[in-house]
């Protein structure tokens, strides 16, 4: 089930791509939520932890060349929260929680100019209609494929810690403890070219 829906993911980013990124595709790179991840981690207070992710999302990265990057857009869907419990889940997408009728996604923006070899971004994170620069820890690495000879852009975020309370996603707090650490692993690539349109 969860393979399915990063397939159709895919597919809608691939549309998505021709509809709107068309003009510069040739420097836009799309993630491939097939090998990608956004997970996140909170810890109980009387011990134990919470593990999730999130299954629809969508991750744009223009490039000045191979050695700059010029703007990272993120797009999650709060209603994709997933942790492998429905009632969880369901408490999750709730009000007091990520809200996901009110608003429908979190929003991460990057304004370049970015060098591939920096180790941490900054950037503006909203959550719930809360808007507040972060600064990402962060391992860009190049990487070609041994089959199609295509370079695809490896971005990894390892640890990063973020309040909950700083963005209003302050449910059950006698039960869950204020920091939530965040993991993401992407693979970025062109999906279509000029010549193929």
């Amino acid at each position: 089930m969860r393979t399915a829906k990063r397939h159709i993911i895919g597919i809608i980013m691939l549309i998505t791509g021709v509809v709107i990124y068309t003009p510069n595709v040739a420097n836009t790179l799309q993630v491939d939520p097939t090998k990608s991840h956004i997970k996140f981690t909170a810890k109980h207070l009387l011990g134990g932890y919470v593990e999730g992710e999130f299954l629809g999302y969508s991750i744009m990265i223009q490039l000045k060349d191979t050695t700059t990057i010029e703007r990272i857009e993120a797009l999650i869907d709060t209603n994709s929260i997933f942790t492998n419990n429905k009632i969880r889940d369901r408490h999750l997408r709730q009000p007091r929680f990520l809200d996901y009728k009110k608003y429908d996604y979190i929003t991460f923006i990057a304004q370049g100019p970015i060098a591939i070899t920096d180790r941490s971004i900054k950037g503006l994170l909203s959550i719930k209609g809360v808007t507040k620069e972060i600064e990402l820890p962060v391992k860009f690495n190049f990487l070609q494929s041994k089959v199609t000879g295509q370079l695809v852009l490896s971005s990894k975020v390892e640890n990063m810690i973020l309040n909950r309370n700083d963005y209003e996603v302050d449910g059950l707090p006698m039960i869950i403890k204020d920091h939530v650490t965040v993991d993401i692993e992407l693979m970025n690539k062109v999906y279509l070219k000029m010549g193929k349109l």
